[in-house]
């Protein structure tokens, strides 16, 4: 089974929601914010090819916020660069709440939908932090326990290494990558189902993408697509 492009297209097509909210000035010396909207998961298990955590692909956002609560802020389009991509993000996490005001942050859970406000995208998110900058590590103790119990059937979730990952899905990887096209095939890892794909993406560099670090469960039609044939050498 092949392989799909580096996760910067999951990153755009099923991830990315704007978070720009104006910082106060005191801000930044607050104790440790509290998310304004966690998301409130009653199960913990990744279905492959139909739910996170109990939101399906097909469901209504109506439905998908009966499950995990009403999320951060509004529904914001996920490729505002894009007219044809009419889809909006839903996220979790998202926002930080201090005495002196609200800012912004990543999100570490979330689903997008169509204007008729069918899921067509459910995701998980971990903030990486390696213990390099100091930045993250707010975000990484807040969002880590709340990510890292979800386990698929076959044991694998974020923060899985991705060769295990690719072997608890048997799918290889070609031998003798050329180092333009390492990324493609290292970076994800796309098991596809019948109307949906479960997409299980790395987006560390050090050491080359060794682990998962988001995990979607998407449509078919916006799943990522497989990666160009490598060219036999000359």
């Amino acid at each position: 089974m092949a392989l799909a492009r580096p996760t910067r297209f999951l990153t755009l097509a099923a991830v990315t929601v704007p978070l720009l909210v104006a910082v106060s000035p005191g801000a930044a010396a607050e104790k440790l914010p509290r998310f304004t909207s966690p998301a409130k998961f009653k199960s913990h298990r990744i279905v492959e090819g139909i739910s996170i955590g109990g939101v399906k692909v097909g469901m209504t956002k109506s439905q998908a916020i009966a499950v995990w609560g009403k999320p951060d802020g509004e529904c914001r389009r996920v490729a505002p660069y894009d007219p044809g991509d009419r889809r909006r993000g839903c996220s979790y996490g998202g926002f930080t709440k201090t005495r002196a005001g609200v800012q912004s942050g990543r999100p570490y859970a979330g689903f997008t939908v169509l204007p008729s406000g069918k899921v067509t995208s459910v995701y998980l998110l971990l903030i990486k932090w390696p213990g390099r900058d100091p930045s993250l590590k707010r975000e990484y103790d807040m969002a880590a326990p709340k990510v890292l119990p979800f386990k698929t059937a076959k044991h694998v979730g974020l923060s899985s290494t991705m060769t295990a990952t690719r072997a608890a899905y048997g799918i290889s990887i070609p031998q003798n990558l050329p180092d333009n096209r390492v990324s493609d095939f290292l970076s994800t890892v796309v098991v596809r189902h019948a109307n949906a794909c479960t997409v299980f993406s790395a987006t560390d560099s050090t050491p080359a993408f060794s682990s998962v670090s988001s995990i979607s469960v998407t449509a078919a039609a916006f799943c990522p697509p497989d990666p160009e044939p490598i060219e036999p050498a000359s």
